[in-house]
């Protein structure tokens, strides 16, 4: 059967468990400690390392680093903030980033302490700026936070017809769940290719950004006894692999990089019944790596509630070339 032996390539693959967090590059900051951070260009601030995070200028003025070796546009990046501030400030990441100074153009997500007692982050942002400043793509929502003092936060940016679809994602208590969601489709940016990294004003913390080189992301609701739509970005014109999964604990592939789930009985249902598991392995377009994945859920009230994730990968000849984000994915 062609899905097992998808699967047993697969297995191959993946080889042993390993890692807390998975993704096509991740880089802990741990450098010693200095004013330069090694391998970024400092775009905007005065960025620092303390030994084992990226620290914020501590000045109220606006802060963008870059990944030196990383440029992409369909993409996914992450962070985790931590506020350590007595005033106003903010942390975030930023994709798609073209230019320099104040005029570049660029996607950013970002945490921010809006009102005193600036005692946490309590509004979330989702940005794009160029020459004119910021245009807001997801209205400000501060007033239905409580403060929180670190969060894990994602941005993904997904090239689409006429449209860049932007899917931010916060987990403001850290419990490894989404607490924030929300999407904007935008033409600003359309076409456009650039650096991912990390943003900031005043004092803040960064730390184990991951960056994924693809993309993963709902089309159409998650609600059982439905055909669940899901549509990524991978390398262009690669055979591609998607499997599902109970957990995202990481799964080494060498290298320093891990596909974002976990070895369980779900991982090889996806890969061997395609009756539920639709379409979970073919050919990326050759025009823009993309694909669609169908899951077919059965409709049992019993799995309301459950939460599974998603990912794929590409393989140029059998190495994995490009890597998708885990998808969180709860039935309804």
């Amino acid at each position: 059967m062609r899905m097992s032996r998808v699967a047993l390539t697969l297995a191959a693959l993946i080889g042993a468990a390993g890692g807390s967090i998975a993704q096509q590059f991740t880089d802990p900051f741990n450098y010693g400690a200095g004013t330069s951070v090694p391998g970024y260009t400092e775009e905007r601030g005065d960025w620092t390392v303390s030994g084992t995070t990226l620290v914020q200028d501590s000045a109220l003025t606006f802060q963008e680093v870059t990944n030196d070796s990383i440029t992409d546009n369909d993409c996914c990046i992450e962070v985790v903030a931590t506020h350590t501030a007595t005033t106003l400030c903010y942390s975030g990441v930023i994709a798609r980033h073209s230019g320099s100074g104040g005029t570049a153009g660029f996607f950013q997500l970002k945490v921010q302490d809006s009102f005193g007692p600036y005692d946490g982050f309590d509004s979330i942002f989702l940005y794009f700026h160029d020459i004119h400043g910021y245009e807001t793509l997801v209205p400000f929502t501060a007033t239905s936070l409580t403060a929180f003092k670190q969060a894990r936060i994602r941005m993904q940016v997904v090239e689409q017809a006429s449209s860049v679809l932007v899917e931010a994602f916060v987990d403001w208590d850290m419990d490894g769940r989404w607490d924030y969601s929300r999407s904007a489709a935008t033409t600003f940016g359309l076409g456009a290719t650039g650096k991912v990294g990390a943003a900031g004003f005043g004092d803040g913390v960064i730390d184990d950004l991951n960056y994924f080189n693809g993309a993963l992301f709902l089309v159409s609701q998650p609600v059982v006894g439905t055909a669940i739509q899901i549509d990524g970005r991978l390398g262009r014109g690669e055979t591609y692999v998607a499997a599902c999964s109970f957990g995202n604990a990481g799964v080494s592939i060498g290298g320093g990089r891990s596909i974002p789930l976990s070895l369980d009985a779900l991982t090889f249902a996806s890969l061997n019944v395609p009756q539920v598991f639709s379409n979970f392995t073919g050919t990326t377009a050759q025009t823009n790596g993309a694909f669609s994945l169908t899951i077919n859920a059965p409709n049992a009230a019993a799995l309301k509630g459950v939460r599974i994730f998603a990912s794929a990968v590409s393989l140029n000849g059998s190495a994995v070339s490009e890597i998708a984000p885990d998808l969180h994915i709860t039935l309804q």
